[in-house]
């Protein structure tokens, strides 16, 4: 097998076995992009060059965010289901590669509604323009128990399409690492 497929093979193989397919970036009509870093100058501007892994201490709340950029020359709807939080699908797995479990929903007047991590809502239209980029922050501790001392990675997903069964486009990977508390996060 050339080098070519055996990249190839790792890169499309989780997208493979989850029965849905990744798009090519040229195929998509919008691309997605996660970060948990915010700008150290400006606490409400996210810094999505920063990869490096997020440190923080059990309990913190982590909050990333979502860039949903529209690559294509028309148009697009901003979520792809109107059944879940704006269509995205998250993958929050533990240092030995396990999902993590769903936090329970909030009772009345809290602001998880249902399973996983939900967007901080606008009242702006449902769609996109062309080359516009739509920043959403997400409350991921509330979604998700990640309060073990432990590594965390994040990925998130969605379909191109209302239908369920179409493809999805992924977000890169980041990464969330909880110190005990005796530590101190090296980084913000």
């Amino acid at each position: 097998m050339s080098i070519i497929h055996a990249i190839l093979l790792i890169i499309l193989a989780p997208a493979l076995a989850s029965g849905q397919s990744a798009v090519s970036p040229q195929a998509a009509e919008f691309t997605l992009e996660i970060t948990s870093h915010v700008e150290q100058a400006h606490s409400n501007v996210w810094d999505f060059t920063n990869e490096a892994e997020r440190v923080v201490k059990p309990g913190e709340t982590v909050v990333i965010a979502l860039r949903k950029i529209n690559i294509s020359g028309h148009e697009i709807a901003k979520r792809s289901d109107p059944n879940s939080a704006w269509g995205l699908q998250y993958d929050v797995r533990d240092s030995i590669g396990n999902p993590v479990a769903h936090n329970p929903p909030r009772t009345p007047g809290g602001f998880i509604v249902g399973p996983g991590p939900q967007p901080v809502v606008d009242p702006e239209s449902a769609t996109m323009k062309p080359d516009e980029a739509r920043v959403r922050s997400i409350y991921l501790s509330e979604g998700y128990d990640i309060s073990k001392p432990g590594t965390y990675t994040v990925q998130i997903s969605q379909h191109i399409s209302e239908d369920p069964k179409s493809d999805v486009v992924k977000s890169n990977i980041i990464t969330i690492k909880v110190v005990p508390a005796k530590d101190s996060p090296a980084q913000r």
